[in-house]
């Protein structure tokens, strides 16, 4: 059955959270059906979701945030660390799904004031560290994230408040959001919590480049999600796979033929990784114009374990601010997060097939106490260039979110092997855990492009 929010006080140009909410009731009260959004624009605040409801926007429908913290009523559990409230909440729900060709606008650019620069992320003692407490160590010494050179390019600060996510899916089962638009997303935009069976498909992610938190698609200890055919672009990762609760592993997550841009990660597995993130694939995608493009960012107790990346072209770049990342291509870090933490293992890691252009190398790292084990590069390809930005914020290693020093002396990668080229034809291979005499270090190569610039 089809429920148009207009026959329960859903008018254009009004706020629509009781004709919302009143269209949901009436279709699970009468064993789920269509919430359907005609064309128009809906400003509206929280709405929750129930089983075997679908809302399908229309053509030419747009839903807008409304920017009034009082409009959001949620469970205390879903506040975030900053003050965010989800707009959709669907909680312990089978059957959910959010469709059609309409938009949701989180007016984030209304929300978020764009002419303050962050100070620090949550939980950190420094504005611009390298790790997460105490000063950085960075080549540039003082000089690192100056704010006299300006902060035009820097993320923007947290507000009080700000919605978010903008859709949240806890303990669901059978999870479908498809070909839907969401636009200007003040925090994050889609949460897959602790869900099994999920397809996303078709969507469209247009966020502002500097806000930070802006998630297009975040994964958590979810299972048997089918992830296809979408547009990302946001300040914060693109997709993220992560696994907060030890007794939730995320897994069996396939990502495929997306375009993704990030000023984070374009898909990042972690840093939440209490869990394992294990049987994961990501493959046939296109990163573009992003900070890091594929990452794995291991920093708990949980391990990281048979994945792979494969036929993805990647193009980063170095951005000045205090961004996670410095344009690798690829990064992997095992580190961590505290003192008291009991590290898990990364093993079985796959990049077969990767062509980037990059302005910084690829990089894979791991504390002494860290366990790397079977990681294979096999037709990855490097193109380092020089970057205009090189010297205010370049030649750095970035092992955010630690607050654990790093040691001189990292761990050794056993059974690494790579088939890599670095911008000639022939490429290289090891089968050791020592990088080979013709494969120079990452930063090595950085510098040398840099070297050549005029």
């Amino acid at each position: 059955m089809s429920y148009p929010i207009t026959e329960y006080g859903g008018t254009d140009g009004k706020n629509a959270t009781d004709a919302f909410q009143a269209a949901v009731d009436a279709c699970a009260d009468d064993g789920g059906g269509t919430v359907r959004v005609p064309p128009g624009e809906y400003e509206t605040g929280s709405i929750s979701l129930a089983d075997h409801v679908t809302i399908s926007l229309s053509s030419g429908a747009t839903i807008h945030a409304s920017s009034n913290e009082a409009a959001y009523q949620c469970p205390s559990e879903y506040v975030g660390p900053d003050g965010e409230r989800p707009l959709i909440l669907a909680r312990d729900c089978t059957d959910v799904a959010i469709t059609g060709d309409g938009t949701i606008d989180g007016h984030g650019t209304d929300i978020v004031d764009l002419d303050e620069p962050i100070r620090q992320h949550s939980g950190q003692s420094s504005a611009s560290p390298l790790v997460s407490d105490g000063e950085p160590r960075a080549r540039q010494g003082d000089a690192f994230l100056d704010q006299t050179d300006g902060t035009d390019e820097w993320p923007v600060a947290k507000p009080s408040f700000r919605p978010g996510p903008t859709v949240c899916f806890n303990n669901c089962r059978n999870v479908a959001i498809r070909d839907v638009c969401f636009r200007d997303m003040p925090a994050w935009t889609i949460s897959l919590r602790n869900c099994g069976t999920a397809t996303v498909s078709g969507v469209v992610v247009r966020n502002h480049m500097r806000i930070p938190n802006c998630d297009g698609l975040s994964i958590e200890g979810s299972c048997d999600v089918r992830v296809s055919d979408c547009s990302i672009r946001s300040c914060d990762d693109a997709i993220t796979l992560k696994a907060p609760n030890p007794d939730q592993p995320c897994e069996s997550v396939t990502v495929t033929n997306c375009t993704l841009s990030s000023r984070a990660c374009a898909v990042k597995l972690g840093s939440e990784t209490n869990g394992s993130v294990r049987d994961c694939t990501v493959t046939n995608c296109v990163v573009r114009g992003s900070n890091r493009g594929l990452g794995v960012q291991h920093r708990d107790g949980g391990d990281v374990a048979r994945i792979r990346f494969s036929d993805i072209t990647v193009d980063t770049q170095l951005f000045d601010g205090p961004w996670w990342g410095k344009a690798e291509p690829i990064y992997v870090t095992s580190v961590p997060r505290d003192e008291e933490t009991d590290l898990g293992r990364i093993e079985n890691l796959q990049f077969v097939n990767v062509d980037a252009q990059c302005e910084s190398g690829a990089l894979v790292y791991g504390h002494a106490d860290a366990t790397i084990e079977n990681v294979r590069l096999d037709g990855v390809r490097l193109d380092v260039r020089g970057s205009p930005i090189a010297d205010a914020v370049g030649g750095n290693v970035d092992l955010q979110p630690t607050s654990v020093r790093p040691l001189s002396r990292p761990t050794t990668c056993q059974r690494f092997t790579a088939r890599m080229s670095t911008g000639s034809n022939s490429p290289t291979s090891q089968s050791s855990g020592r990088r080979p005499p013709d494969i120079p270090h990452p930063r090595h190569r950085l510098r040398q492009r840099q070297g050549r610039r005029d």
